[in-house]
């Protein structure tokens, strides 16, 4: 038994110890690698002081930096059946789908407001790419079309944000069918 080990080490590590330090307290740069602190990365609307690269900006982010809370009014989507083709890879399609709900809250990769946009009150579609890469099944497609109807009843600008890694294979042809769908709604 070590007296310096077993005794003195233990008394000044505790004097000395590490605080913890909050996990996203700073963020590498891909590009750069230069070492962001995460209000400095917020200041300068998530895009890398040194390089300009810009980083993923978050649904919640991207609604704080357009609208004011008060202003805004989430619209809810219409309720569609979740595996239309029953599919299956590694994992159920609707297991795949619950799993998604659970991480980001949301019942799919779409957000449809009303807010106020500088004076102008707009109906607005945000993709979220945390929801399966932003991937268009017929619940994005269906909130797309329901946006443009509001907008085209009420006579409001239509705002889309996309941020989509395009359509959602597990859904086939119905998810390749919204794109047409989407588009003719808009027009």
């Amino acid at each position: 038994m070590n007296w310096l080990t077993n005794f003195v080490k233990p008394k000044l590590s505790a004097l000395v110890k590490r605080k913890d330090v909050p996990e996203n307290l700073w963020q590498n740069c891909p590009k750069c690698g230069s070492m962001i602190h995460h209000k400095d990365l917020r200041e300068n609307l998530n895009v890398c002081n040194s390089c300009n690269h810009h980083f993923r900006m978050s649904v919640e982010d991207r609604i704080n930096l357009l609208f004011a809370k008060e202003d805004t009014i989430e619209i809810e989507l219409d309720k569609i059946s979740d595996d239309p083709l029953n599919f299956t890879d590694k994992k159920k399609y609707k297991d795949r789908l619950k799993e998604y709900r659970k991480k980001t809250n949301r019942n799919d990769a779409l957000l449809l407001l009303e807010g106020d946009l500088g004076g102008i009150n707009v109906i607005c579609a945000i993709m979220n790419f945390e929801f399966m890469g932003g991937s268009m099944g017929r619940s994005v497609g269906a909130g797309i079309v329901k946006g443009a109807k509001i907008a085209v009843e009420k006579k409001l600008p239509m705002i889309i944000i996309t941020s989509s890694g395009g359509a959602r294979m597990q859904e086939g042809i119905i998810s390749l069918m919204q794109m047409p769908r989407t588009v003719a709604a808009v027009e």
